[in-house]
């Protein structure tokens, strides 16, 4: 059996604005109706042939990793905390050496994949298992375009469907890749490994031992947190920051390549999602609430509200409840990373946060912004609850709109339902508990001086977070 490593960090800028630091991309419905995460745990589910997956992200996603999980019936999933990002090398380590039983075989999955023929992806599991032996195996896709933005692999073809790797090119210039997919020996490489740990630790022993030991060390000193596997800060900040195939491919000599056949895309910009996506007549990719006139060779999404389109073609048009992003279709990442780089140094949250943030407890959406009040609506998963807390330059006033809310006002316990409300005065411990098995909402109405998300004290929470954030 194998065991997959499922990689869950994200950044959030390469699909904005669906896409934030605060909710990437693997947790979006974008393609399909669950999230591309949920999509990669469900090409997994196979017993027969794989473990249960090992899922590593960072601090800041962790409630919605194991809330996605158990949202697709995944229950007490194996979720490790890396304290930072130190990209792949680090975070492939740490699944390796958590499983201890280095005999296992492996194989690692980006959790914001899109992959189309399940059976054909299992099929190229299997081929790569039989062949696998002592050798690190590498998943290459036919390339289909001369995307930059993908590393080539240059290989040569042997028996059974194997490839031996004759070298790397790591996101080539347009004009270099052109003339590469014009060679049948290159394919991309789709980030996706197999591998047998013993392998693994014996080539990452001749190439990189000081990842291997301070990943080890940062397993030994690591601490379980309400279900969490937390790696330890202190080592774990010793690690160099470098990709798997800086820190290995490119090294060994012991590596192959078998082809994914099934249709495989990294969904990394907008015209990626435009491809892999259903086209109409005209060829427009169209989600949401959307009316068409003389509009061809459009993406166009829109949340909430309706959006008409009249004579235009060729172009992005992407409206969130509070963002719209309007451009051409082959938009680049560097594009979106100049005006995620104008958001930051003006102080705009809209880098960072969707209008709808999600809690360990559940989400809070903001309806109303001013200076002096904003409004928001709680929505509390069934049997969770808020920190008690509370707010130096703020009062709120709430009201259930669904559901039965336990609150906490300084001394008192309240039991509001449907309708009722209460005012919590700034300087007031507070907390609200939804102890039953439906969702609560609350509408939340914030006044004061100062509105930011910094302006709370915790005291108790049971989802470990009483440092102030």
């Amino acid at each position: 059996m194998i065991t997959p490593i499922v990689i869950a960090g994200g950044s959030g800028t390469r699909l904005w604005p669906h896409s934030r630091k605060s909710f990437p991309k693997q947790f979006i419905n974008i393609v399909g109706k669950e999230s591309l995460l949920q999509q990669t745990l469900q090409r997994l589910t196979n017993r027969d042939l794989f473990k249960p997956p090992l899922i590593i992200c960072n601090e800041r996603h962790r409630f919605l990793v194991r809330h996605q999980c158990e949202e697709i019936g995944i229950k007490d999933p194996v979720i490790i905390i890396e304290p930072e990002g130190k990209n792949t090398a680090a975070a492939i380590s740490s699944g390796v050496l958590y499983e201890q039983k280095l005999d296992s075989d492996f194989i690692v999955l980006s959790s914001d994949h899109f992959i189309d023929n399940q059976e054909k992806f299992i099929k190229t599991v299997t081929d790569a298992l039989k062949a696998i032996s002592s050798d690190i195996f590498v998943f290459g896709v036919k390339p289909r375009s001369n995307n930059p933005n993908y590393g080539y692999i240059q290989t040569r073809k042997e028996k059974g469907g194997v490839f031996s790797v004759e070298s790397f090119i790591e996101k080539p210039e347009s004009k270099l890749a052109s003339k590469l997919i014009q060679d049948p020996s290159f394919f991309w490489n789709s980030g996706i490994f197999m591998f047998n740990g013993k392998t693994f630790i014996r080539e990452m022993s001749l190439h990189n031992r000081d990842i291997l030991d301070l990943v080890e060390n940062s397993l030994k000193k690591a601490t379980s947190d309400i279900g969490f596997l937390r790696l330890d800060k202190e080592e774990f900040s010793k690690i160099e920051d470098i990709s798997f195939d800086y820190a290995l491919l490119e090294k060994t000599s012991n590596i192959k390549m078998v082809q994914l056949q099934s249709k495989w895309n990294d969904l990394g910009t907008w015209e990626s999602i435009y491809e892999v996506s259903e086209k109409d007549s005209n060829g427009n990719v169209i989600s949401g609430d959307v009316i068409l006139d003389q509009t061809s060779n459009c993406f166009i999404s829109s949340e909430e509200k309706l959006l008409v389109s009249i004579g235009i073609d060729n172009l992005n048009v992407i409206n969130t409840p509070d963002v719209t992003l309007i451009s051409t279709r082959n938009i680049g990442k560097k594009n979106l990373e100049n005006v995620l780089r104008v958001l930051k140094e003006s102080n705009r949250i809209e880098s960072e946060f969707n209008r709808k943030v999600h809690r360990p407890w559940g989400s809070f959406e903001t309806l109303v912004r001013s200076d002096y009040f904003q409004v928001k609506k709680l929505s509390i998963n069934p049997r969770s609850k808020l920190s008690l807390q509370m707010h130096n330059f703020r009062s709120e006033h709430w009201v259930v709109v669904k559901g039965t809310a336990i609150v906490t006002k300084g001394e008192k316990k309240l039991t509001l339902k449907t309708g009722d409300s209460v005012f919590i005065p700034k300087l007031v411990k507070h907390s609200v508990e939804n102890k039953t098995k439906d969702n609560l909402e609350i509408i939340e109405t914030q006044s004061g001086a100062y509105l930011g998300e910094d302006d709370i004290t915790r005291y108790e929470d049971i989802y470990g977070r009483i440092e102030n954030k």
